[in-house]
């Protein structure tokens, strides 16, 4: 999976056109976790836009902050969130554990 990733890496823009990320890696690297967390954090799915994203955050995938966090997503990012709106606003009252509601929709083909 590494000779792959390291293959696709270097490879030139133009072999990329017009390919999705599917086209260019085995179905191995699609279930490999990086590949998950990946999609899950930039949702690309052409294979140029991937590349482009992999050159933006190199200095990520240098270090282990994305594959191993020290902190989960909640006491990172919500519970700051949260903390900060308590403290900067007077007397709004929010609402924690909200139930969500399925809306029916139709799609019509245009």
């Amino acid at each position: 999976m590494i000779s792959e990733f390291v293959h696709f890496f270097f490879t030139s823009d133009e072999q990329l056109e017009d390919k999705q990320v599917k086209d260019v890696f085995s179905q191995d690297f699609m279930e490999f976790d990086f590949y998950c967390y990946w999609h899950a954090l930039f949702q690309v799915n052409d294979a140029y836009s991937f590349k482009v994203t992999l050159h933006c955050y190199m200095h990520i995938l240098t270090t282990q902050c994305m594959i191993s966090p020290k902190y989960c997503v909640y006491e990172s990012v919500i519970a700051p969130i949260i903390e900060y709106l308590e403290a900067h606003t007077n007397g709004t009252n929010y609402a924690y554990k909200g139930g969500g509601v399925s809306l029916p929709y139709n799609i019509q083909e245009a």
